[in-house]
């Protein structure tokens, strides 16, 4: 087994990453009966991206496996701040998948996780330490002070887009919601 895979299941594993399987109930959940997956998507639902990407990646419940697609709907999902899709975007990036492979990039994500769990949930708490630490590990960044860096500075342009993806969403609601009155 090559080392890449090797390291794609660990990281899978370790961050129940795309290993998981997206049930039924779950897509109905996202749904909430009022809407369709997909439109939901459409309307920006970060969460909705994130399931939607996880079916497409595995190809299941009707949709043709399009890792492509997954990454840029993961991608969507993920920088908009859902702390969910950062451990699946590490796992993209690492693996390649759907995306050029680049563990310096791969690396930012899983800081990005780690630094985004509560200590109140220790499980995903200790699940994001772990998750460093084999990515440290496996990705030979352990050793490599320079791409460590890379990947602590990555996190942080990160942050910024995020934050301000967010306060270009609230933005928007807000004028919405004032042109409504």
């Amino acid at each position: 087994m090559n080392k890449t895979v090797t390291l794609l299941a660990a990281v899978a594993f370790f961050c129940g990453g795309l290993s998981k399987t997206t049930g039924q109930e779950d897509v109905d959940a996202i749904s909430k009966g009022k809407k369709p997956l997909e439109e939901l998507v459409e309307s920006g639902d970060p969460e909705a991206q994130h399931i939607l990407s996880v079916l497409y990646n595995e190809g299941v419940y009707g949709k043709i496996k399009n890792p492509e697609k997954a990454f840029q709907l993961m991608k969507k999902s993920a920088y908009q701040g859902y702390v969910s899709s950062f451990p699946e975007m590490a796992v993209h990036y690492l693996g390649g998948i759907g995306v050029e492979q680049d563990t310096v990039e791969s690396y930012a994500w899983t800081l990005l996780y780690k630094a985004s769990v509560s200590e109140e949930d220790e499980a995903r708490e200790e699940e994001a330490w772990k998750m460093v630490a084999n990515m440290e590990e496996k990705s030979s960044l352990r050793n490599d002070a320079k791409r460590r860096k890379q990947g602590q500075d990555r996190t942080r342009e990160i942050q910024k887009e995020i934050e301000a993806n967010k306060k270009a969403k609230k933005e928007a609601e807000e004028k919405i919601n004032k042109d409504d009155e």
